[in-house]
């Protein structure tokens, strides 16, 4: 320690200022094998002055981020070690301290931390080919489409190459189709600006946008499709709903009650009991025609013998409709009869269909009750009426 002393001569008193100043030391080990093979004496740690000024840039610069050891309550730079890349680096073994002791120990951290650096650089650089390398053997579909892929890796790079070469805007585009954001962010910016910079990497995230482009066009154009098909089909049905309540009204004005005629002028004749009106007006001409009555749990019961399989009253019954492949004379006779009346009441707007209804129960298997029928469809002004008569 250097003690330098001023005085400073004034009224009314004498001011002394002193200076303290401590010279930069280090601590080196000397290595015990090693200083018994040079034919040193003495060995362990030593105490060392540092000439700084006589290093480089670089290390000093290493020097100053030693970490420090007390000793005899003083601190000084440790060059025992030094932490490097994730492991600790020791120094070589010195057999005696000499003027460029100091300097060397600083030089064979330098050169190691360069080494690790190489080795650490020419790692990544494999890293980044071998992500390049999978991320081209990946299709545009499996691109696109997340569901497609096995390698999960690619798709990373893939969002976040494409992310760096057509920025947010665009990328939300591949958001759009899954490609969510997710671990891709981990890449830092030197590892995506060299991915991005590999031309295979550059053609499969074009592509992929442009397949994600001519996918999102055609989706836009088809929802457009279909709400101009929703709004025409809305459209439709609302002028169908319109001509028909200008169909009730004239109906109900014309062939009405007094009491329904009161109502709909009132506005409280409910819709169901004036189309049921009109229906029922439309088939009047069939009215000499005997009605289809559908089969009932009583009908199933009364024709399956129910001892045979252990019947309980919650039996679950089965039901079916279907056309009627065969016909005998008396049935067809009856089907004749109902066409005739139906083409004489609606003309070319009829429709007759022979159908079977059957039923049963569905642990008996069978069909028990099989009842044919004749569905006749007519075109009402802006109705459609059915009405099923029985065979």
């Amino acid at each position: 320690m250097q003690t330098t002393e001023q005085t400073t001569q004034g009224a009314p008193s004498t001011v002394v200022v002193k200076a303290l100043t401590k010279p930069v030391t280090a601590v080196v080990h000397i290595d015990r094998e090693a200083a018994i093979r040079a034919g040193k004496s003495n060995w362990g740690d030593v105490i060392v002055a540092v000439d700084v000024a006589s290093l480089t840039e670089a290390q000093r610069e290493l020097l100053a981020k030693c970490n420090t050891v007390a000793v005899a309550g003083e601190a000084h730079a440790s060059l025992k070690s030094y932490p490097l890349s994730g492991h600790r680096v020791s120094t070589p073994a010195i057999a005696e301290i000499d003027s460029g002791t100091v300097a060397r120990i600083l030089d064979s951290w330098i050169a190691e931390r360069e080494r690790a650096e190489e080795e650490a650089a020419a790692a990544r650089a494999r890293a980044i080919a071998d992500l390049a390398d999978r991320f081209a053997a990946i299709s545009v579909d499996e691109l696109v489409c997340p569901r497609l892929r096995h390698d999960r890796a690619a798709p990373d790079i893939g969002r976040a190459v494409a992310k760096r070469l057509i920025g947010d805007k665009a990328f939300d585009l591949f958001a759009h189709y899954e490609l969510q954001i997710g671990k891709s962010m981990a890449y830092d910016d030197a590892l995506v600006s060299a991915l991005a910079a590999d031309p295979r990497v550059v053609a499969k995230i074009e592509a992929g946008i442009e397949v994600i482009r001519q996918r999102r066009t055609e989706r836009v154009e088809r929802q457009a499709a279909e709400q101009r098909a929703k709004e025409e089909a809305e459209a439709a049905q609302e002028a169908e709903r319109q001509a028909q309540d200008r169909q009730v009204a004239e109906f109900i004005a014309q062939h009405g009650t007094a009491n329904q005629q009161a109502r709909l002028k009132a506005d409280v004749l409910p819709r169901e009991e004036a189309v049921a009106a009109l229906r029922d007006h439309a088939f009047a001409p069939l009215a000499g025609l005997a009605r289809f009555k559908k089969i009932t749990r009583s009908d199933i019961e009364a024709a399956t013998d129910t001892d045979d399989f252990g019947y309980d009253e919650d039996e679950a019954l089965q039901f079916a409709v279907e056309p009627l492949a065969e016909m005998d004379a008396d049935t067809w006779g009856r089907f004749e009869a109902v066409s005739r009346a139906a083409a004489e009441a609606f003309g070319d707007a009829a429709k007759v269909e022979a159908r079977l209804h059957r039923g049963g129960f569905e642990q008996h298997g069978d069909w028990a009750v099989e009842v044919p029928s004749a569905l006749v469809t007519a075109t009402v002004g802006a109705f459609t009426f059915s009405r099923e008569f029985a065979l």
